[in-house]
């Protein structure tokens, strides 16, 4: 079955289109990632959030919503079952390599 759906986040709109042998699957697939979070965790914030992606040097693909307020995110993960799901908010902080 395919299943598409269409959502806004800020000033753009975006349009997903899933297809799974399964109906609930299709289904959740398309209302997981039509769904992100409408509000930062971290600090509440509703107004400006975004998306933001990158790939890593291995190939891994990461899709956050993004605060502009805290410049916490929120990443899509996924589930070892298969399907996504939306993680809380946290704000990055980067590693500080030690010297010896």
């Amino acid at each position: 079955m395919i299943i598409k759906a269409t959502f806004k986040m800020g000033k753009n709109t975006y349009q997903v289109e899933t297809e799974e042998q399964d109906v609930k699957e299709a289904m959740y697939e398309a209302i997981t990632i039509s769904s992100p979070p409408d509000a930062c965790d971290n600090c509440q914030n509703m107004e400006g959030l975004y998306f933001t992606a990158n790939k890593d040097k291995d190939g891994n693909i990461y899709i956050n919503v993004k605060c502009p307020k805290c410049q916490a995110r929120s990443g899509l993960g996924t589930l070892k079952a298969g399907g996504h799901f939306w993680k809380r908010f946290e704000v990055y902080v980067p590693k500080v390599e030690q010297s010896p």
